[in-house]
């Protein structure tokens, strides 16, 4: 009962919240429609059914039977019977809580993973890693490409912000270009896990459970971690580009 207690005050602010958001239909943007959109829901559910029709017929259905699979039956499930993308997300937040964002957010990374590894732009050319790979180290050098896989890292950590599900999505294409320039695997890592770190002062996610505990809003915080995002920019720079490996 303790439990019940504690979760439904929650549930209630966020039907509330919910239903004044649906009053201040004059302030709707197009990211609102966009998260709100039964076409926009029903083009990813025709793509997820047309992709898994596909996989089970190449397969076989007990072949094709994985744990990815079954996820991605799970997820196109969920959006079949919301229709709605932002109220899919809300109901998931409610029902996993502090996991809701890996349940939903990681199958999406390993899908720009797949992308990357086996989408080529020409038949029997090379996959789109590879492109990209080749392409950055047209403009890198080894003396430069630590610094510049930091600046790649740290802008990439602001759309993917999870180390993991970003080493996912690009950790082939930063070790692609380091090969191709003779720089050390580990010199690259040790850039791309700075960059991440970097701009996670710009989305202070590790900061949530400070702020529970304080009673401190992130805006409050905000200017201080930008501040220190920009400061450290001088010795993020120098130090990986000048000290030795």
């Amino acid at each position: 009962m303790k439990g019940i207690d504690v979760v439904a005050p929650h549930i209630l602010k966020l039907e509330e919240g919910e239903k004044a958001e649906e009053k201040k239909a004059g302030e709707i943007t197009i990211a609102d429609r966009l998260e709100n959109s039964k076409v926009l829901a029903g083009i990813i559910v025709f793509v997820f059914l047309v992709t898994m029709i596909y996989w089970f017929g190449a397969k076989g259905f007990l072949a094709g039977l994985d744990l990815n699979s079954v996820n991605y039956i799970f997820i196109m499930i969920g959006f079949a019977l919301y229709l709605n993308p932002v109220a899919y997300m809300r109901a998931i937040t409610r029902a996993a809580g502090a996991t809701a964002g890996i349940i939903l957010q990681f199958p999406f990374y390993a899908g720009i993973m797949g992308l990357m590894k086996y989408s080529v732009v020409v038949a029997g050319g090379p996959n789109l890693a590879t492109v990209l790979a080749n392409s950055i180290a047209a403009y890198a050098t080894a003396f430069t490409w630590p610094a510049i896989c930091w600046l790649l890292s740290g802008f990439i950590n602001i759309f993917i912000p999870s180390g993991g599900g970003q080493w996912a999505a690009t950790g082939e294409i930063l070790l692609r270009v380091s090969a191709s320039l003779g720089v050390p695997p580990g010199k690259t890592i040790i850039a791309y896990a700075a960059g991440d770190m970097w701009t996670n002062l710009f989305t202070p996610f590790w900061a949530i459970p400070l702020l529970g505990i304080t009673g401190t809003r992130a805006r409050d915080i905000f200017g201080y971690c930008i501040a220190v995002m920009i400061l450290s920019m001088i010795p993020f720079a120098v130090g990986l580009t000048f000290i030795p490996y």
